[in-house]
C-alpha cells in the first residue's frame, strides 16, 4: 500500500525529466505506474486481502500521525483513481501535439494528482485525509490554469481553488469539532462510536464537513466552478472533473452515511441538495451549445444524483450508488475524451459547427453511442443496471418513509428524463447531420488517430461488460458492504423480470426521447437569464 504511494510520488518527481527527454511517449511510461497499482489492488480484492494498515508516528498529541488503511471502500475508489488515471495519461500521448515546457510540469501535476487522490482514499486519519484533500485543490488550480496566458483560464482556476479550498477549510473546522466532542479522529473509529445522534454540536460538525464534500463534488449552490473548469485541457476534464477529484466528496459521503444517517439533520441537508443539483444540472445541460459544457452540466447532475442516493445510508442504496459511481467514471471520462478528440481533429466543439461527423468517424461514433446511452440508462449497458438498482432501492427504502421517499423518487425520475434528453442532445450535436449537409469544420478535419480512441474504447468495452455481467461489480462492492452490514447476498443484475422499476425506466426513456425530439418547445423556458439567479455572478 505505502510502496504504491511511494511509486506514485517517484513517478511524479520523474515526470518532468521523462517528458523533457522522451517527449509525448513519456506519458505512456508514466501510465505504467497507476496501471501497475490498479492490477495490485485488483489482486488484493480477488484474494480478499483488504486489511492493509500502516502508521508513522508524528505529533500524536495533535492527532497528526500518518495512519493509512486499505479497506473495501478505499480499494473501490483506488480502482477508479488508478485505472482511469492510467488511461488518461495514455490519452495525453495522443492529445498534445508539441512538448512546451509547461507540458513537462503538466505531466508531473497529473501524476501528482493521482498520487494525492490515492493518498486521500487510503488515509485512515481524518486530518491526514484533509491534507491530501487540499493538495488536490492546489493541483486542480495548476491544471485548470494550463493555458495561463488566457484570462478565462486564470479566472476559472482561481474560482475552482477558492470554492474547493474554502469548502475544505470549513471541513477542517467540522473535523476538529467532531474530534473534540467525541475523540474520533479516524475513519475506522466512526463505526465503533455509539450515540452519534446525541453528540453535542453534531449537526454543526456534519454541516461543516458536508460543506467540503458538497463543494468538491460541485453540488448547488457551489456547482458553478465545475463548468468553469472546462477551460482546462480535455485530459484534465476527463480525469479531475469526471472520474477523480469530484469523486472525493462522494467518497467522504460514502464513508460517513452508514453511521451518520441516524442524525436527523443528515438526510435533511444532503438529499435535498443532491436532488436539486441533479435537476438543475440536467436542465442546464439542455441549453448548452459547447459539447464540453453539455458534459460538464451533465456531470453536475450525475454527482448530485449519486450524492443523494448514497446519503440514504442503507445497504441497498450504497450498493446502487457505488455502482453508479463506477458507471459514471466509465461513461463520462469516455465522453470527455471523445469531445477532446473531436476538438483536436476539427478545431471546434460547438454544436452548430459540427455536422456529418458520424460518417467521417464511425468508430468514434459507436464509442460515443455506447457511453451516452449508458449515461441515459439504456439496456444492456452498465448505466441501465445501476439506474434500475437505484429506482428499486429508493422505492422500498425503509429509512425514507412516506412523502420523502415519494418526492425523492419523483425527482430521480424527472432528473433521469433530463439525462436521457441531454445524452441524445450530445449525440445529435456531435455526430448528427444538420440540414442535410456536412459542415466545413468536419470537411477539413484530419483523421482521429488511434491514441485518442484506444482509452475510450477500453472504457466502452467495460461499460458493456459490466452491463452484461454485473456480478463482477457486485462482488467487488460487497467486499466493502459485507464489512459494514454483514453478508446478505445482495447483488446487481441486468434482468429482474417485468416489474415496476422496469416500467419506470421505460417511461424515462420514452419521455427523454420525446423531450429531445420536441426540444424546440423548451426554448421559451430557457431564458437568457437564470430564473434562480446566476451563481457565477454571485461569486464575483
Amino acid at each position: 500500500m505505502l510502496i504504491l504511494l511511494l511509486a506514485l510520488i517517484a513517478a511524479t518527481v520523474c515526470a518532468p525529466f521523462l517528458i523533457h527527454t522522451l517527449g509525448r511517449p513519456a506519458f505512456g511510461i508514466l501510465a505504467l505506474v497507476p496501471a501497475g497499482g490498479f492490477i495490485w489492488v485488483v489482486q488484493q480484492m480477488v484474494s480478499g486481502n483488504l486489511d492493509h494498515k500502516a502508521s508513522i508516528e508524528w505529533m500524536p498529541a495533535a492527532h497528526l500521525n500518518l495512519d493509512f488503511q486499505l479497506d473495501g471502500l478505499s480499494a473501490l475508489f483506488s480502482l477508479i483513481i488508478l485505472g482511469v488515471g492510467a488511461l488518461v495519461l495514455l490519452y495525453c500521448w495522443g492529445y498534445f501535439d508539441t512538448v512546451p515546457l509547461r507540458l513537462t510540469l503538466f505531466g508531473a501535476q497529473m501524476t501528482g494528482f493521482a498520487t494525492a487522490m490515492y493518498g486521500l482514499v487510503i488515509s485512515d486519519s481524518l486530518l491526514l485525509m484533509y491534507v491530501f484533500w487540499e493538495i488536490t485543490s492546489v493541483l486542480s488550480f495548476l491544471l485548470v490554469a494550463y493555458y495561463g496566458e488566457r484570462a478565462s483560464s486564470r479566472r476559472s482556476a482561481t474560482q475552482a481553488l477558492m470554492i474547493t479550498a474554502a469548502g475544505g477549510l470549513a471541513m477542517l473546522v467540522g473535523i476538529i469539532i467532531l474530534g473534540r466532542q467525541t475523540g474520533v479522529w479516524h475513519f475506522s473509529e466512526i463505526a465503533t462510536y455509539d450515540g452519534w445522534a446525541q453528540t453535542p454540536y453534531i449537526t454543526v460538525a456534519l454541516c461543516l464537513i458536508l460543506a467540503g464534500a458538497l463543494s468538491k463534488s460541485a453540488n448547488i449552490p457551489l456547482h458553478f466552478w465545475l463548468p468553469g473548469a472546462m477551460a482546462a485541457p480535455t485530459p484534465v476534464s476527463a480525469y479531475l472533473h469526471s472520474a477523480a477529484m469530484v469523486k472525493a466528496g462522494i467518497y467522504l459521503v460514502a464513508r460517513l452515511a452508514p453511521e451518520f444517517n441516524e442524525v436527523s439533520s443528515w438526510h435533511l441537508v444532503v438529499i435535498p441538495i443532491g436532488l436539486m443539483t441533479m435537476l438543475l444540472g440536467g436542465w442546464m445541460a439542455l441549453k448548452q451549445i459547447d459539447l464540453k459544457l453539455v458534459l460538464a452540466y451533465g456531470t453536475v447532475s450525475q454527482l448530485g444524483f449519486i450524492i443523494a442516493v448514497m446519503a440514504i445510508g442503507s445497504r441497498e442504496a450504497m450498493m446502487a450508488a457505488l455502482a453508479l459511481t463506477f458507471a459514471h467514471s466509465l461513461f463520462k471520462a469516455t465522453l470527455f475524451m471523445i469531445v477532446g478528440a473531436i476538438d483536436h481533429a476539427t478545431g471546434t466543439r460547438e454544436i452548430p459547427k459540427l455536422s456529418g461527423l458520424a460518417r467521417k468517424e464511425p468508430l468514434v461514433f459507436v464509442l460515443a453511442i455506447i457511453s451516452a446511452l449508458s449515461m441515459a440508462g439504456i439496456p444492456p449497458l452498465f448505466g441501465f443496471v445501476t439506474k434500475e438498482a437505484i429506482i428499486e432501492a429508493v422505492m422500498y427504502e425503509d429509512l425514507l418513509i412516506g412523502m420523502p421517499r415519494s418526492l425523492m423518487l419523483v425527482a430521480i425520475i424527472i432528473g433521469s428524463v433530463l439525462t436521457m434528453a441531454y445524452a441524445l442532445r450530445f449525440l445529435w450535436g456531435a455526430f448528427g447531420t444538420k440540414n442535410g449537409e456536412t459542415s466545413g469544420a468536419v470537411e477539413k478535419m484530419h483523421k482521429i488517430e488511434p491514441k485518442l480512441w484506444i482509452a475510450p474504447a477500453i472504457m466502452s468495452a467495460l461499460t458493456i461488460f459490466f452491463g452484461l455481467f454485473p456480478k463482477f461489480m457486485s462482488d467487488a462492492i460487497n467486499l466493502h458492504l459485507d464489512q459494514l452490514y454483514g453478508e446478505d447476498g445482495s447483488y446487481l443484475a441486468l434482468w429482474h423480470g417485468f416489474n415496476i422499476a422496469l416500467g419506470i425506466s421505460t417511461v424515462i426513456i420514452i419521455a427523454g426521447c420525446f423531450l429531445h425530439w420536441q426540444r424546440h418547445l423548451l426554448k421559451p423556458f430557457q431564458g437568457e437569464y437564470a430564473a434562480l439567479g446566476n451563481a457565477d455572478n454571485a461569486y464575483d
